[in-house]
């Protein structure tokens, strides 16, 4: 069984004690410091989107990718003529333990007479089953084995980490060891076994990575659960999660893993959101109202970019109740992570561009409940939000999130057609769909 050093930990738990790490590595892909006996060879990824590009000369640039996740500094004196350099996304991130999006820098082959610096942006769902202070830098090389980086500069106040490069490849951010799965989605009473691993290469040199292995259990302190379900059949570096029989109020429920070097600890968390196919939501404070969608989920392309639409609707027990939410996606830096938005009010030229929500629970489709509200004449957007735990980017793939309305505002029809306002609910409501299309 492959092990996790308390050199390495205990190196990056020294990092982490900054929120700003400034030593960083000079890479040259020639001369690596060492050689595994069995590196993780995996298959080159393939070109996404439009590249950007830029035309950097002897005075230097920078260069930003299309979704900013990725800048590149090149300092004067690093080229001696004016030289076009590009990065273009790629449509999987292969490295070992990878996470986020994977880059190529064009042109391959490329070198500087003075280091360029590399800068990646993380997300929170980028350390989901992590820590920051567990991320890093790799590259892949042309024999499509992948070189870790070492001494990463981790700012946790930007939420960037950046290495210098001397050479252009394909890169990537990793985590150097993590519990499995970080995040995922299941149906109440079921149950998930969470592994914890390691990338077994050494982090304080520049390496080969092979593929993750199980931690070593003498640093697994304690396993631990923020949540309703329950752990069982606990083995160090493994362990079962069971959620409970119904959908719990707080969600998703976070099982977490506390590593310990001496006094230093560590705590990777996963995330487990309960739910089964479909919408569900309550009126101030009320029963929990299921809904379904026999189209599910659908993914609907809007010039550059897109928006998620779905409908659903149930009856039961006599209760009728329709539920109409459609929210903006962004082609670039969305999928397979989480964010956050607002409510806000509909015109004309926005109208694609916010997330919008409207319900009922009367077969005739009144009252109205909608994300807006009246108040002095005037409409206001309703406090709360839309959030976005999981969004998948293909047919097939899982979106979940949940939504919140302090003040929906109920609308009557007076006759049918005028509409008045009548009052405010809260609202609250979660979801879990497959993209149909």
């Amino acid at each position: 069984m492959n092990k996790l050093s308390l050199l390495t930990l205990g190196a990056l738990l020294t990092a982490a004690s900054f929120s700003c790490q400034t030593t960083t590595d000079i890479l040259n892909p020639d001369k690596p410091d060492a050689t595994p006996d069995t590196p993780a060879i995996t298959s080159v990824g393939t070109p996404s989107g439009e590249p950007a590009n830029a035309t950097i000369g002897p005075a230097g640039g920078t260069i930003l990718s299309a979704d900013s996740t990725v800048r590149i500094t090149i300092p004067a004196g690093a080229l001696t003529a004016n030289q076009v350099v590009s990065v273009q996304e790629l449509d999987q991130n292969n490295c070992p333990g990878g996470t986020g999006t994977a880059f190529r820098l064009l042109p391959h082959g490329l070198t500087f007479a003075k280091p360029a610096t590399i800068t990646f942006r993380y997300q929170d769902s980028n350390t989901d089953g992590s820590a920051p202070e567990l991320l890093r830098i790799a590259y892949q090389t042309n024999d499509r084995t992948w070189m870790g980086t070492a001494n990463n500069s981790l700012d946790t106040t930007t939420h960037t980490i950046q290495v210098q490069t001397t050479h252009f490849s394909d890169w990537a951010m990793l985590q150097t060891a993590y519990i499995d799965p970080g995040q995922t989605a299941i149906d109440p009473s079921q149950s998930i076994n969470i592994n914890a691993y390691v990338d077994n290469s050494a982090n304080d040199k520049e390496a080969l990575l092979r593929e993750p292995g199980k931690i070593d259990s003498k640093y697994v302190d304690q396993w631990s659960l923020q949540g309703e379900g329950k752990l069982s059949n606990n083995l160090a570096t493994r362990i079962t999660y069971t959620a409970p029989d119904r959908v719990p109020d707080v969600n998703p429920a976070i099982v977490s893993l506390r590593l310990k070097f001496g006094a230093k600890t560590i705590t990777l968390k996963a995330r487990i959101f309960i739910m089964p196919e479909g919408l569900i939501f309550r009126i101030n404070k009320g029963p929990w109202i299921y809904t379904s969608s026999p189209l599910g989920l659908s993914r609907i392309q809007h010039g550059a970019g897109f928006f998620h639409m779905v409908q659903t609707g149930v009856t039961m027990q006599g209760l009728s109740a329709t539920v109409s939410l459609s929210w903006p996606g962004n082609l670039n830096n969305r999928f397979n992570t989480s964010y956050i938005l607002p409510w806000q009010l509909k015109n004309s030229s926005n109208e694609l561009q916010i997330p919008f929500i409207t319900l009922t629970t009367n077969p005739k489709g009144q009252p109205l409940y909608t994300f807006y509200y009246e108040q002095n004449q005037a409409l206001h957007p309703s406090p709360g939000n839309l959030t976005i735990l999981h969004n998948g980017g293909n047919v097939g793939d899982k979106v979940y999130g949940t939504f919140y309305l302090k003040k929906a505002g109920i609308i009557e029809y007076s006759g049918g057609t005028d509409p008045m306002f009548d009052g405010v609910a809260e609202i609250e409501g979660k979801f879990r769909f497959k993209i149909a299309r």
